[in-house]
């Protein structure tokens, strides 16, 4: 999904690229014997850095407000209306190691969040609990893939979505913030239209 520094270093890969063709068609510009040399290299380079900074200080702030103000209005357009708890039939989850295998109620997640090879799992009950399992996230969604409540989110995150308390947006996608637990949660622009779909249906 889109970051500050993704774009970064796809504008600073994208201005080395412009100075490197810069240099390779300078026989088309110059007629100088010494056209493919070191210095002319670097010096064409140097030049695409000094005009591409420039463009990358007024057109990186614009793009980042863009998608901020954007995705705050869509996320005010989600019309989330706080769906009941029903209860679900307890899921045996196999993970990668059979005695840590457990038994889950889908209707108890909160959200599930990938940690290296393991999945940390928020739970629903008088206190906020948590359980560390080894298994990944998409092993972990492939089990629940029978509950549409149960949503990735993230590439780190599923969510329950009667969970949900409010949706906001930023530049990256939207947060959500979730009843019983301080977690905030992202969902990454490529998901939104997934999350969005289920959201509704759910």
């Amino acid at each position: 999904f889109w970051n500050v520094g993704k774009e970064i270093v796809f504008l600073t890969a994208l201005i080395l690229a412009i100075g490197v063709g810069q240099f390779l068609i300078r026989d088309l510009i110059y007629d100088n014997p010494n056209n493919w040399s070191l210095g002319y290299l670097l010096e064409e380079v140097r030049n695409s850095f000094l005009v591409g900074i420039l463009f990358i200080s007024i057109l990186l702030p614009i793009n980042f407000n863009r998608l901020f103000y954007l995705n705050q209005k869509k996320a005010a357009a989600l019309h989330h209306d706080q769906k009941p708890k029903n209860s679900a039939r307890p899921v045996d989850i196999k993970t990668q190691v059979k005695q840590d295998d457990f038994t889950l109620n889908p209707s108890e997640l909160i959200y599930a969040r990938a940690e290296g090879n393991y999945v940390t799992l928020c739970l629903d009950g008088k206190s906020e609990e948590k359980l560390i399992k080894r298994i990944s996230l998409t092993e972990l969604e492939n089990q629940l893939k029978a509950y549409p409540f149960i949503v990735r989110t993230h590439r780190s995150y599923l969510v329950n979505l009667h969970f949900i308390r409010a949706i906001n947006g930023n530049a990256q996608g939207y947060v959500l913030d979730l009843q019983n637990t301080e977690e905030r949660i992202a969902v990454s622009r490529k998901m939104i239209p997934v999350f969005e779909r289920k959201l509704r249906a759910a």
